[in-house]
């Protein structure tokens, strides 16, 4: 489950001097022992954790290289580049996380029996992220409110993605930027952008969001949204 914080500084960074490890190898040396090991096995993927540490490290890497950001100077390309990872994977990392509450519906239904409730974390991959959080929630007995956090920057992180990989093109005038949604505007002074947001010719959300603070705002969404979530992985484990 998604508990990798990916804490460790990049400078005390080990370097790999060995090939990535499947996962589980038996160490019987009998190789139809193995196979038949093996084919009787189920693992959950966990992809959600590697994310999860893929966009702390790319947090990190945008405030590493954000050169006079915080004093007002425009970005590194790639301080910005490594924001806009950031934000992008925080986001996946929540859906590949939510995702892999298949692996229950999996182990129960292995023998090839129904289960309604396995029925029922299938039917939530279908849905939006939002709503498939929301009926997570239910199925442990808990109603979202999403006026309260952290489901209140959840909803704000997916309105940022929306924008950022569902991007529309369009017409604006320099007088007013490019402002898709006014929760975007609002999003900007939450995170205390170093840039002004008004002016003569003001910058365009981006600008102020696909920052090292945008980032940061982002990976802290993430952490919160996946204490609930590692709860009630932990009720369905338990």
């Amino acid at each position: 489950m998604s508990r990798d914080r990916g804490s460790d500084s990049l400078s005390d960074e080990t370097v790999p001097t060995e090939p990535p490890h499947p996962g589980l190898l038996p160490v019987s040396p009998d190789p139809q022992l193995r196979a038949g090991l093996l084919d009787g096995m189920v693992m959950a993927p966990y992809l959600g954790s590697r994310l999860v540490h893929a966009a702390h490290v790319l947090a990190r890497i945008s405030e590493a290289q954000q050169g006079g950001y915080l004093q007002g100077l425009d970005l590194p390309e790639t301080s910005r580049a490594a924001a806009t990872g950031a934000i992008a994977i925080a986001c996946a990392a929540l859906e590949g996380t939510m995702n892999d509450f298949l692996f229950f519906a999996d182990v129960a239904e292995h023998g090839g029996t129904k289960d309604p409730h396995s029925q029922l974390l299938r039917a939530m991959v279908k849905l939006t992220p939002l709503k498939r959080y929301e009926h997570l929630a239910a199925l442990h007995g808990e109603i979202v409110a999403w006026t309260n956090e952290p489901a209140q920057s959840m909803a704000l992180l997916f309105s940022v993605r929306k924008h950022l990989l569902h991007h529309e093109g369009g017409a604006y005038t320099p007088r007013v930027g490019f402002w898709p949604t006014a929760k975007l505007r609002g999003l900007a002074r939450q995170i205390s952008t170093p840039y002004p947001i008004e002016g003569e010719a003001p910058l365009s959300w981006d600008q102020h969001i696909l920052t090292p603070r945008g980032a940061t705002w982002a990976v802290r969404t993430m952490d919160r949204v996946l204490v609930p979530l590692n709860a009630w992985w932990d009720r369905l484990n338990g």
